[in-house]
Parts: structure tokens; C-alpha cells; sequence
């Protein structure tokens, strides 16, 4: 076994799909420069990565860190979400989803435009891009849960008192 660690700084499933290639490629037993014991190696810590990625499950939030490209204001995007009453907040992979929100409720359309969101026609509900993706793949929320892992949040309630504009 190496001590090596193949997919250092991969931050998408893209990166890691792309070093999963890169690498087997170079060690697969049945190239001219392959290494069987490598290539055992590098797939396994693919293997691992890829569920913790997918499940969201890392051992710690530096390893977490160093594994995702999320945008790290998350936490103040969410702090703002749960003042709007009726929200469904749930995190899927990179991107924080809203549903709940219904077509005629235009003063809370106006809320999650003001704090970041923008609507997906598609899905029927508000979404936040921690990262740009290039996923075209048009998925039910079932499957990006089980592709992306995901975090439920809870329904933002409204405030008993106005809050103040930022």
C-alpha cells in the first residue's frame, strides 16, 4: 500500500472523475507503465472519496474543507432563509435548495432574489449555486439526493418582528 495520496486538493466530481482517468490510465496492469498495487491503491482512495463526497460524511471539517468547493457564506445565506416563513431549506451537494414557496407569494420572491437566490423553472423551487456547475443532467430531487447527498435544514418561520434591511 502507498502512503500517496492521488487526489489531493480535488474539490468536484469532476476533478475526481478526471484524476480517476488520469491515473488509471498510468497504472492500469494491462498499460506498458502499469503498476497493479498503485492502480489497487488510488482506486480505493477513489472509492472512499467518492462516497464521502456523495454522502457529505467527511471525518472532520478540515477534511471537509479540502474536499468541497462550496462558497463558505452558506451559513449566512441560511441565517437569512429561515425569516422567510414557509421555506423549505435543503442542502444538496454545492447548492441550497428552497421549495415551499408558492407562485402568488411575490413578497417572498422578492426576499430570495434580494438574498441570492434564483428560480428553477423545472424543479419549482429556489436555488443558491455554492459552486458553478456545468450539470446540465436534468435529475428528479430524489436522484441529485442520492448522487450529491444532502442536508435538510427545516421551514424558515417569520419573525415576530420586522428585521431591520441589511
Amino acid at each position: 500500500m502507498t502512503n500517496k495520496n492521488f487526489f489531493q486538493g480535488v474539490k468536484t466530481f469532476k476533478e475526481l472523475k478526471d484524476n480517476y482517468r488520469k491515473f488509471a490510465r498510468e497504472f492500469h496492469p494491462d498499460m506498458p507503465t502499469g503498476n497493479a498495487s498503485l492502480f489497487k491503491a488510488m482506486k480505493d482512495q477513489y472509492d472512499r472519496l467518492f462516497k464521502k463526497m456523495k454522502d457529505g460524511k467527511f471525518d472532520t471539517e478540515q477534511e471537509w474543507k479540502s474536499h468541497t468547493n462550496v462558497k463558505y457564506d452558506f451559513q449566512s445565506i441560511i441565517d437569512k432563509l429561515i425569516f422567510v416563513d414557509g421555506a423549505d431549506i435543503e442542502i444538496i451537494g454545492s447548492w441550497i435548495w428552497v421549495w415551499g414557496i408558492k407562485w402568488n407569494e411575490k413578497d417572498k420572491h422578492e426576499q430570495l432574489k434580494k438574498i441570492g437566490l434564483t428560480y428553477a423553472k423545472g424543479k419549482k423551487a429556489w436555488c443558491y449555486k455554492g459552486t458553478e456547475s456545468k450539470w446540465r443532467k436534468n435529475m428528479t430531487k430524489d436522484q441529485m439526493r442520492d448522487t450529491f447527498g444532502s442536508q435538510k435544514i427545516g421551514v424558515g418561520k417569520a419573525p415576530n418582528k420586522p428585521l431591520l434591511e441589511d
